[in-house]
């Protein structure tokens, strides 16, 4: 009996232990480098930002080509029939047409500043 209740303390020993080790082993590979500079933290910071950049210009764009296919709709109603409203609502979709291409323009002219900097960073 003796002989059992120490292999199955060994067994459950050996275990933990290799538990243990499996365990350390995956959270130090999956550690991710600590930024040990201000250069490289503002490295990081400018990346973030790039890509919040990135995510909100494709944002931009998909919104101004849902406005443009509405527009094509709104002018292809217009030829059709002669309406005041449809010229007013016509105007407003230009308007937030030329603001989005605005707001575009805007955020493509802030991602080539902020890849300027991460270049600059880098070297």
């Amino acid at each position: 009996m003796v002989y059992l209740i120490t292999q199955i303390a060994l067994f459950l020993l050996l275990a933990v232990l290799m538990g243990l080790f499996i365990g350390w082993w995956f959270w130090a590979r999956g550690e991710q480098p600590v930024a040990e500079s201000s250069n490289d933290i503002e490295v990081i910071e400018s990346k973030r930002r790039l890509d919040q950049c990135h995510r909100e210009n494709a944002k931009l764009r998909r919104e101004g080509k849902q406005y443009k296919d509405d527009l094509d709709r709104l002018n292809a109603r217009i030829a059709m029939d002669d309406d005041g409203d449809l010229a007013a609502k016509l105007d407003v979709a230009n308007a937030k047409i030329q603001a989005l291409m605005e707001d575009v323009q805007m955020r493509e002219d802030t991602i080539a500043v902020l890849e300027k900097e991460i270049e600059k960073n880098t070297s």
